[in-house]
């Protein structure tokens, strides 16, 4: 097989190595996410000999781990240009993959505050390489809040008490990883878009707003019972969602001449959080509805709708990159994963959506136990676990896709 060469600066190599980690990592969460989901099945296999959470435990630090990869590469993107001194980036480029490794090797054992302290403190390098950047734009600045969020986040979690820790772990996904996710978004929409660039300047700090308000309201909504702030949340989140909605139409609608699908990634991604947040969110800011939610399958699809939608952004983001190093014009990867992978994420989330709503039904009006109605869903669960596999083939054509067109990598002094 005969490999194209690519000349790429030190700083080009590593974001380019980044993107082989995403890879990689996509693969394995799509093994360790199906090994997970077949632990709700009553089939007696060799995963159900293994402790219940150490699946979903170890699938949630590789996504969580994804996520933060493709931030991370995001900001370098970023930033490419202004940063002049590389030798900074490859002590955190190694650091970082220290810290994939590991997290992926020790994420099953009873150490995961120490690798969130040690992910918030090279996230933290991170943060402060862009910190001095010479001349941060208003997509580098809001990447910079977003990161803040996140180290903030990874490090309440293992401060508050038991009964806050929902709060943190949506404080994560509704504020600190959609700021993020909106600044890569933003600066991805002005490389294939014909937006000027003062709008998305000032579309990235508005959205960024909105779905911090919006994220607001739905983080505190396990912690009031006042009519008043749940009728203002209703009102409130689909507006800025609406808001976001807005944004990204009007840039999908005038696209240049790219040819790579990051466009179709981000339209992906805002469906997915339009649904996770703008109509699932709006209906957890009810302070009735709030308490049946907590603890079934549908809250469980609302938080899943948020980290897809998440890693919508991060597969841009790589669909993108990939083809701005190569210097060709050309996709990357096909429209197969990206059917596979669309399909089956809202599908499965559908499906688990119903699950949640049968659950609350019989388990809340009908008192049922949770073995009785887990048996009585089996048939739901089978599908869910069936769009699953269609996700993880997505993954892995993604992946092989990726891989099969992968340069050779010279390096200019």
């Amino acid at each position: 097989m005969n490999f194209p060469m690519i000349r790429l600066t030190p700083l080009g190599k590593i974001i380019y190595q980044h993107l082989g980690q995403i890879v990689i990592m996509l693969l394995l969460y799509a093994i360790v996410m199906l090994l997970s989901a077949t632990q709700s099945l009553p089939v007696v296999t060799i995963v159900h000999q293994l402790p219940s959470t150490i699946l979903s435990i170890w699938a949630n630090r590789i996504l969580n781990l994804i996520l933060l990869t493709g931030f991370i590469t995001g900001s370098l993107m970023m930033s490419i240009d202004q940063i002049l001194d590389v030798r900074w980036v490859i002590r955190l480029y190694r650091a970082w993959t220290a810290l994939i490794i590991v997290s992926l090797m020790l994420s099953g054992f009873d150490i995961n505050p120490m690798l969130d302290i040690a992910t918030a403190i090279v996230l933290f390098g991170y943060l402060a390489l862009n910190l001095f950047n010479r001349q941060p734009t208003p997509f580098l600045n809001v990447w910079i809040i977003g990161i803040m969020l996140v180290i903030s986040s990874l490090l309440a979690q293992w401060i508050v008490t038991d009964s806050w820790q929902i709060i943190v772990y949506l404080f994560q996904i509704q504020i600190a990883y959609m700021v993020t996710g909106i600044s890569i978004m933003f600066w991805l929409i002005t490389r294939w878009s014909n937006v000027r660039l003062e709008w998305a300047r000032d579309g990235v700090m508005i959205v960024g707003g909105c779905v911090s308000v919006a994220g607001f309201f739905i983080t505190i909504a396990p912690l009031h019972h006042s009519p008043f702030i749940s009728m203002l949340s209703v009102l409130i989140v689909p507006i800025c969602y609406m808001i976001l909605a807005g944004h990204s139409y009007r840039a999908l609608k005038d696209r240049n001449q790219n040819q790579s699908l990051s466009p179709h990634w981000i339209a992906i991604a805002v469906l997915l959080w339009l649904a996770g947040a703008g109509f699932l969110g709006t209906l957890s800011t009810h302070f009735g509805f709030q308490q049946w939610l907590q603890g079934t399958r549908l809250a469980d699809s609302q938080y899943g709708l948020m980290m897809w939608g998440a890693l919508g952004i991060v597969l841009s983001l790589i669909n993108y990159t990939a083809t701005e190093l190569r210097g060709e014009n050309r996709r990357v990867t096909g429209y197969m994963p990206l059917w596979l992978i669309a399909f089956g994420v809202g599908f499965g989330t559908i499906i688990l959506g119903c699950a949640g709503v049968v659950e609350i039904y019989l388990s809340k009006f009908l008192l049922m136990d949770n073995v009785t109605v887990d048996a009585l869903l089996i048939p739901l669960t089978m599908v869910w676990i069936i769009c699953l596999l269609m996700v993880a083939l997505g993954f892995m054509i993604y992946a092989l896709g990726f891989w099969v067109r992968r340069p050779i990598i010279h390096i200019d002094s």
